[in-house]
């Protein structure tokens, strides 16, 4: 059966379709976003539709099927008619379930679980849109960010490119509130994700969340990870995937707008 496409009047906000798929005999909600014009996306993308999996923040956790469209991309996709009509493809909205109270070191996105159902709900959307399997993107928002890289690195070679604001690596303590240590996350993360995936992300100076270092740190290890060698080039090893880090030095916590509509992250990952 064909699927569902919402005519092309429709309200912004009745452009996020409802679906669903079964992992490991659970059925899981999420929503695609699809464009105004899905057949001229699809004629203007030379017969490929990209499909970009959106990972969203800590406020958008929940069970409702809804709430991970308020935020970061998605609210620009629901509230301004340009983006809408200029956005490239399709987009994939999982929505990760609240934090257990009693989980002190949660996993969130890094959970295995929680990654195999944002998979499978990619891989139902690229089923029914009829997506282009070679210009698949993710991208994450706040704590998705963190999802986006552990997810890029559980599956490397997946994704065509990996966008991200605020994200961080090390382990979180959620009863104490407190940043957990873990120097060597950075570079495992890094050499796990691999050489050949194209990286953008940013960071605010400001951010009383999610402390810049971890940005800052993680690019130390993306660069280190991906240099050539003297041996390297001897041998002809290939130059790596480009990675791209901007920290906005006047900004806090909220730089995915910035990074949306002034710096080009969607333009740059497609």
């Amino acid at each position: 059966p064909k699927p569902y496409v919402p005519p092309k009047d429709a309200e912004l906000s009745d452009r996020f379709v409802e679906a669903c798929v079964q992992v490991d005999g659970e059925t899981w909600w999420f929503r695609v976003w699809v464009p105004p014009d899905l057949a001229s996306v699809r004629e203007a993308q030379g017969g490929g539709l990209p499909a970009f999996l959106l990972l969203h923040g800590f406020k958008e956790c929940g069970w409702d099927n809804w709430w991970q469209t308020n935020s970061g991309l998605a609210l620009n996709l629901q509230s301004s008619q340009q983006w809408a009509e200029w956005f490239p493809g399709i987009v994939v909205l999982p929505q990760l379930p609240r934090r257990p109270w009693d989980e002190r070191w949660w996993q969130h996105w890094r959970e295995p679980q929680m990654q195999k159902m944002a998979l499978a709900c990619l891989e139902r959307a690229v089923d029914l849109y009829r997506a282009d399997r070679k210009r698949l993107y993710c991208i994450g928002e706040s704590l998705g960010t963190e999802g986006a890289w552990y997810l890029a690195a559980s599956k490397p070679g997946l994704f065509a490119a990996v966008g991200g604001s605020c994200g961080s690596v090390e382990p979180y303590d959620w009863e104490s509130w407190e940043w957990g240590e873990s120097p060597d996350s950075y570079k495992k993360l890094a050499s796990s994700i691999g050489r050949a995936t194209p990286m953008w992300f940013c960071h605010g100076a400001k951010d009383d969340f999610v402390p810049a270092q971890q940005s800052q740190r993680f690019l130390a290890a993306l660069q280190e990870n991906r240099a050539i060698s003297a041996v390297g080039a001897i041998l002809g090893r290939s130059e790596a995937a480009e990675v791209v880090y901007k920290e906005y030095e006047d900004l806090d916590h909220h730089v995915w707008d910035r990074a949306y509509w002034d710096d080009g992250m969607i333009q740059w990952l497609d």
